[in-house]
């Protein structure tokens, strides 16, 4: 209207200011938009021609300007193709940038992996080697929690190690007081489970929740053959969802560290054994090294007491005569 108006007063050519839209018609939407955006600036043009008065084409012709239209539909068809390469580059270095991001990604975490395997190898301290775990795992993923919470043989909490601000709270907290709780579900049912809204699970007590501001979490069960040992939580004081492929990368992570626990577990049962072992030779000895059996029973009971870790150890006779335990 702007341009009707000016046209109306001055008598004069503007349609070349249609270069501005058409331009950037074209440089947003394309060669094909910015050529109809001249098109259309150009008829609009001529009627405003004919509605001054002009009404023959040689006029028309005269008033307008050739070269100028040419130099429109030129523009905007420009315009179009340097707009359609520009987006091409640029996508083409988001798609790039994205790519070398997640080839940084996967070699972080593949790098914990491998960290966590050696821990495995060179230590043989589980709690050590859990506070490096919680600790890298939760600067990988991002977490505000980080927990490792693993059952000993008879379903009973064992250790609990946590990374983050609620860490105290975490580390001294019974997950399984409650007979419906994550780590027993995990663990019976052999999958992870995301909880993108706690409030509204019954897997987590809300006395917990009342004191830690946890919003969202994942749990992923620690198994490594038979052996349930565990669980692995990773807790958000946002509410968030949980991608594919981040849980993938976060069930490899918990199925590394399931193997990392039980080759500790093993190596541990396996010194306890040679110890128990010769602590059978050390009590099959004691027959030799005297003749006297009070003497006997001091060494078995004392040596007794220490290969099975007790404060006392008694060695009660019965008397059929007196049918009495002496």
């Amino acid at each position: 209207l702007v341009f009707f108006f000016i046209k109306i007063d001055h008598k004069e050519p503007w349609a070349a200011l249609a270069a501005i839209p058409a331009g950037i018609l074209g440089w947003y939407f394309g060669a094909s938009f910015g050529t109809l955006a001249a098109v259309i600036s150009l008829a609009v043009d001529i009627c405003i021609l004919v509605f001054s008065g002009y009404r023959s084409l040689s006029e028309i012709l005269t008033i307008g300007s050739i070269p100028g239209v040419i130099a429109l539909l030129a523009i905007s068809a420009l315009a179009g193709l340097m707009g359609k390469l520009y987006r091409s580059q640029y996508s083409n270095l988001v798609s790039t940038a994205k790519a070398e991001q997640e080839q940084r990604n996967q070699v972080e975490f593949l790098s914990i992996l491998n960290h966590i395997t050696r821990l495995a190898l060179e230590t043989n301290e589980l709690e050590k080697m859990l506070k490096v775990v919680t600790k890298s795992l939760g600067t990988l993923f991002s977490t505000d929690e980080c927990i490792v919470s693993i059952r000993d043989n008879t379903d009973s909490p064992r250790i609990t190690v946590a990374h983050g601000s609620s860490k105290k709270v975490f580390s001294t907290w019974n997950f399984e007081k409650h007979k419906s709780n994550i780590i027993s579900m995990v663990l019976d049912n052999h999958v992870p489970i995301a909880l993108e809204d706690v409030q509204q699970s019954d897997l987590i007590s809300q006395d917990l929740l009342k004191l830690v501001p946890i919003k969202s979490l994942i749990a992923f069960p620690l198994i490594a053959g038979k052996r349930k040992m565990g669980a692995l939580i990773l807790g958000y004081h946002r509410k968030r969802s949980f991608l594919k492929n981040e849980v993938d990368d976060i069930a490899q992570a918990a199925d590394q560290i399931a193997l990392a626990i039980m080759k500790i577990d093993l190596l541990e049962e396996a010194h306890q054994r040679v110890k128990e072992l010769s602590g059978l030779h050390e009590l099959s000895k004691t027959y030799s090294v005297s003749t006297n059996i009070t003497q006997v029973y001091n060494l078995l009971t004392e040596k007794l007491a220490a290969l099975i870790k007790a404060n006392k150890c008694f060695i009660m006779l019965y008397d059929p005569i007196k049918e009495q335990i002496s």
